[in-house]
């Protein structure tokens, strides 16, 4: 029986360079094989966006401490009326802030000698806020601070975008993109080429970017710098090789 040489190395060469193909990719950043099929190949990359935030969530505390629980709680509940009085007269809907936490504690001071004194009850409520409107966010604060006052505390601020759907499109495409360029890279350089898609997975980040409080020296009032958020989604794809 004569074997045909040039045939064998015809069937035998590609199946040999897609099992060359899966070890190099295997041990390269960014890349990997299916080894239970060698035809296959898989790629990650993370695309990126860039937007300007137009949004703000921040977190509030409104907290008194009063020599009895009941007293402390009646003056906690007048400067959370205060703040939601003032989010409803500057045009917050009630779907953009909501309480999430309510606390009542003894406190106590401790002299040098270890002695214990009761100081009163601290009553505390957190709120969650979210100012849709940038442009006026440091007006409503600086109404929540007049309001509150000495009972009223600013924790986190930060920025976000209200709707990251056409960002995430765009952060989408520029990691499809590079997946399928690098894809394509090796698969030219083993003499194949890309067929249709196997898999994709995606995962992506669009957290808010916490921002920092600026109080004008001219006394015009607390406003903010929006800057830019990055959003990024990572894909992982993986291609049939023929």
């Amino acid at each position: 029986m004569q074997i045909d040489i040039k045939r064998l190395l015809k069937v035998a060469l590609p199946i040999t360079l897609s099992l060359v193909l899966a070890f190099v990719l295997g041990n390269q950043s960014g890349g990997s094989s299916n080894l239970t099929n060698p035809q296959s190949l898989t790629f990650s990359a993370t695309g990126y966006s860039q937007v300007v935030p137009d949004a703000i969530k921040l977190s509030v505390t409104a907290t008194v401490i009063k020599k009895s629980s009941a007293l402390a709680l009646s003056d906690l509940a007048k400067t959370a009326d205060q703040v939601r009085e003032v989010l409803t007269a500057n045009q917050v809907s009630t779907d953009d802030f909501s309480s999430t936490n309510l606390s009542l504690i003894p406190e106590y001071s401790y002299g040098l000698n270890g002695v214990r004194s009761f100081i009163g009850y601290r009553a505390s409520q957190n709120f969650e806020i979210t100012l849709k409107d940038s442009d006026n966010a440091g007006v409503v604060i600086d109404k929540l601070v007049a309001a509150g006052r000495d009972n009223l505390q600013i924790g986190s601020i930060s920025s976000y975008l209200l709707d990251p759907s056409a960002a995430i499109e765009a952060a989408r495409a520029d990691a499809m993109k590079q997946a399928k360029a690098k894809a394509q890279s090796y698969a030219q350089l083993a003499d194949l080429k890309l067929g249709r898609i196997l898999t994709i997975n995606e995962s992506s980040d669009q957290s808010p970017q916490p921002m920092m409080l600026a109080k004008s020296d001219s006394g015009a009032g607390t406003s903010f710098d929006m800057g830019t958020q990055k959003l990024s989604v990572t894909t992982v794809i993986s291609w049939e090789l023929k």
